[in-house]
């Protein structure tokens, strides 16, 4: 009984994590359309160094880029979204896609917010039957789900 109880509290305290992650994204989601301006995905690349990197580039002038170091993984995603191909197995992104669209859940929209400590963080807008809600998300799987999805991706001004 008492190995029932703590994955009991376990389980809780990881609703209750979700939830205040939730209410997270929800708050800095308060930020209006002038502060923030609309990006495309410019590129994908491997640095001379080894490392992956999502260049994003602002849709109006003046132009300007913002560069996000990204896993192999989620650089494999997005190229592969970019260039339309299917992954010869599913990706842990295209099982995100099939709970939404299970779901019939929608992706608005995709935000680029902040960054912490050289961290940056995002969010995914989704809609369903009226309701509207943000998730907290890295922004290289933010960045694949909206490129998939055809969801427009926000950057908070002082981000860029």
């Amino acid at each position: 009984m008492h190995l029932f109880v703590r994955r009991m509290i376990g389980s809780a305290a990881a609703v209750i994590l979700c939830l205040g992650w939730m209410s997270t994204a929800e708050a800095r989601t308060k930020t209006n359309r002038a502060s923030q301006q609309k990006v495309v995905v410019d590129d994908v690349f491997q640095t001379a160094a080894g490392e992956f990197v999502v260049l994003l580039k602002t849709d109006a002038e003046p132009v300007r880029y913002l560069p996000i170091w990204i896993g192999q993984r989620e650089a494999l995603a997005i190229r592969l979204r970019l260039e339309r191909q299917a992954p010869p197995r599913p990706l842990t992104l295209n099982l995100t896609e099939s709970i939404l669209k299970s779901s019939k859940a929608k992706l608005q929209s995709v935000l680029i917010d902040a960054v912490h400590g050289g961290v940056f963080l995002g969010e995914i807008r989704l809609r369903q039957k009226g309701r509207a809600w943000s998730l907290d998300a890295r922004p290289s799987d933010a960045i694949a789900l909206a490129l998939g999805q055809g969801a427009p991706i926000w950057v908070a001004k002082s981000v860029l």
